[in-house]
């Protein structure tokens, strides 16, 4: 963690926390490569309806198909519309912050903080509140990088590599951070500038009947604290070892919703608090280098990180 000038405030490497970093869809990939023979993946069938009677559900899709189960597991994500039907809303929540996400090979690009290996991050933070962090992903080659900022205008999604790159090197050239970052991100392969959204919090439950929500769907989170991804492969295990331990669906459900709700609304929060701290400015800024390095030399920002990503199944 350096200011732009190159001081650094912090210096914690996330490989001695067992931090393994994945695309998104080798993950998707390494997930579905552990399926058990008898199971059916069906692609293409978004839900645009539900009801529920006698311990069944059915679910109607977009193409006019119907299935029938008897449980309904709602993990299509904070835009999902399985929410909205069990417990009447979605609504999504505007940080007043949106980020730039993307994917960049490293190339001829030379600077030492591209060099440190896997399960390492390097965050640079301005003065003018802008972030970036960036890490190698799949390949020594390949690195994810993020830039955040506060705008309280909600700016419409974007992906199109030729318009929103430059809008990113305009961003950095103006906030004066290092010139590798600007040479990087000119290798753009994939991008997103988003938003970022979180969701009103369910303290009472996560089920209806025979439906039950899981990951963004039920507690999206910003991505301060990367957990997004990692919470929703928490509570697919935990609701497994709750419908396995329980004799009643209802118990299951309702036991598995207190056993995970306490802790990712700990993570909701406080990577809440944590993207208001990177991209303050001015005295708030300050005081928060201030904490980031005492807690480094105590040893407290190390146990913090643990102690919020420590999975509770």
């Amino acid at each position: 963690m350096e200011k732009i000038d190159g001081t650094v405030i912090a210096d914690v490497r996330f490989d001695e926390f067992n931090v393994f970093w994945v695309m998104r869809d080798q993950m998707q990939l390494l997930l579905k490569s552990n399926l058990p023979p008898t199971a059916h993946l069906h692609l293409g069938h978004r839900v645009v309806g539900l009801s529920q009677q006698h311990n069944n559900v059915e679910l109607v899709f977009s193409d006019g198909k119907t299935a029938t189960h008897d449980l309904v597991i709602g993990a299509d994500g904070i835009n999902g519309i399985v929410r909205e039907i069990i417990f009447g809303e979605r609504k999504k929540i505007y940080s007043g912050m949106r980020t730039y996400y993307g994917v960049a090979k490293r190339g001829d690009v030379v600077d030492h903080r591209l060099t440190r290996g896997s399960g390492t991050a390097h965050f640079t933070y301005s003065k003018s509140g802008i972030t970036t962090l960036h890490f190698p992903c799949g390949d020594p080659d390949t690195y994810v990088y993020f830039i955040v900022l506060r705008d309280p205008v909600i700016s419409p999604d974007s992906w199109e590599i030729s318009s929103t790159v430059p809008q990113i090197l305009q961003i950095l050239e103006k906030g004066q951070f290092p010139p590798y970052l600007s040479a990087l991100i000119k290798n753009t392969e994939r991008v997103l500038h988003i938003g970022i959204y979180t969701n009103t919090t369910l303290s009472e439950r996560w089920h209806s009947g025979n439906v039950v929500l899981l990951g963004d769907a039920a507690h999206a989170t910003s991505p301060f604290l990367g957990q997004g991804a990692n919470q929703a492969v928490i509570d697919s295990v935990s609701l497994y070892k709750h419908l396995e331990k329980y004799d009643k669906l209802e118990d299951a459900l309702v036991n598995y919703h207190k056993r995970r709700e306490p802790q990712t609304s700990k993570i909701v929060n406080m990577s809440g608090t944590i993207g208001k701290l990177e991209t303050s400015t001015g005295l708030s800024q300050r005081l928060y280098f201030g904490a980031l390095s005492l807690g480094d030399k105590t040893g407290l920002l190390k146990k913090l990180f643990t102690t919020s990503i420590n999975p509770v199944v």
